[in-house]
């Protein structure tokens, strides 16, 4: 058991303020929901607004409406949680609850990250920073997360290295396992995002795939160790896309295919259609043009627009390399055009948000 589930287990069964005791249960059923424990969550979730359904306590409610976010965002991403998480920030700030005001602004910072709402995302960056004490461990480690995993985006990885130590500092020194294992994922998962897109107009040195598959592994390792299964669809799929950059195409069908029916995945980093073209281009590498050609029939273009851009740029890049083979995916001279203007786009993008985060980081 994790030694902050056990603490936080043990608060409650201690408390004698009815408040103090509702605030640890929200706490619990926010750490059950990080780890895929959804009905558990639910459960202690239900227990808490039944003692406290009739508003006598803003800062339980503050609380839940965090564990709620939480709840909503890993069970199946919903767009609720970020509402949540808005609701429970502003409760907090307005009653100055500190520690609920950092971490409810650090959450909103990551979900706000997740769905490429970047100035949003700063803005609450900057909110947590307002309110964040060096013992709120839950929020340091939080916000440490979100700037890593922008600096991984950004393939800044001495800087975002520096911030995931500090986050797992935080969570060691907190108990918290979930977030050990979420530093772990996301910086094997941010890693890949950048040099998906990277591998798009820049050779990658093999010893970048290489520390990359090392940091899968360890990934895949960790969750074996701890039981916690709430990410483990997101790192097979970032397994496969780790063997297309190792040009282990056979490899990565198996995988792809093995997690296609699998989630919940968020609509900006998949679609059915995306893994198809990615299974297509694996087909094509290994030398089989019917079965890419076959592949291609069914792939819906359009699907890719709801895609974040990095995403659309590997799209964009897929095709053109297709296209090279004599297989093409719609328009050859559209899918030229948007290749070219997404790597731009996408280079102004980097530049930018590698700036913008570096100017708000705090001093270690």
């Amino acid at each position: 058991m994790s030694q902050l589930l056990h603490r936080l287990e043990q608060g409650v069964h201690l408390a004698v303020d009815p408040v103090a005791r509702g605030v640890l249960q929200a706490q619990i059923a926010g750490y059950l929901a990080r780890v895929g424990r959804f009905d558990d969550a639910q459960f202690v979730t239900t227990e808490v607004r039944r003692d406290f359904g009739d508003g006598r306590s803003s800062r339980v409610s503050a609380w839940v409406m965090w564990a709620e976010a939480l709840r909503h965002y890993y069970l199946n991403l919903a767009p609720e949680s970020l509402d949540r998480v808005t609701r429970a920030q502003l409760i907090a700030t307005t009653t100055r609850d500190r520690e609920l005001a950092a971490l409810a602004s650090a959450w909103k910072a990551h979900f706000e990250f997740e769905t490429s709402r970047f100035e949003a995302m700063l803005g609450s960056i900057r909110t947590a920073l307002l309110w964040i004490s060096d013992e709120n461990h839950g929020a340091q480690s939080r916000l440490a997360i979100v700037i890593s995993n922008a600096l991984l985006l950004c393939g800044d990885r001495e800087s975002a290295q520096q911030w995931f130590l500090r986050g797992r500092d935080h969570a060691l020194r907190d108990g918290d396992q979930a977030s050990v294992e979420a530093l772990i994922y996301n910086r094997c998962a941010f890693r890949l995002a950048w040099l998906r897109a990277y591998n798009c107009v820049s050779k990658i040195e093999p010893d970048e795939v290489a520390l990359l598959r090392s940091e899968i592994e360890s990934s895949k390792n960790y969750q074996g160790l701890t039981g916690v299964d709430a990410l483990t669809n997101i790192v097979l799929l970032c397994d496969a896309r780790t063997s297309v950059l190792e040009e282990k195409y056979a490899s990565a069908i198996e995988k792809y295919r093995a997690v296609r029916g699998r989630g919940p995945f968020a609509s900006y980093n998949f679609s059915e259609s995306l893994i198809d073209l990615e299974i297509a281009y694996c087909s094509a590498k290994l030398g089989d043009l019917s079965s890419a050609a076959a592949l291609l029939v069914n792939i819906e273009v359009a699907s890719f627009s709801q895609l974040d851009l990095d995403e659309r740029l590997v799209a964009a890049w897929m095709r053109h390399q297709l296209a090279s083979l004599g297989l093409h995916l719609g328009d050859w001279s559209e899918a030229e055009r948007d290749f070219s203007m997404l790597s731009v786009e996408h280079s102004e993008f980097v530049d930018g948000l590698r700036t913008r985060i570096k100017q708000l980081q705090p001093a270690t």
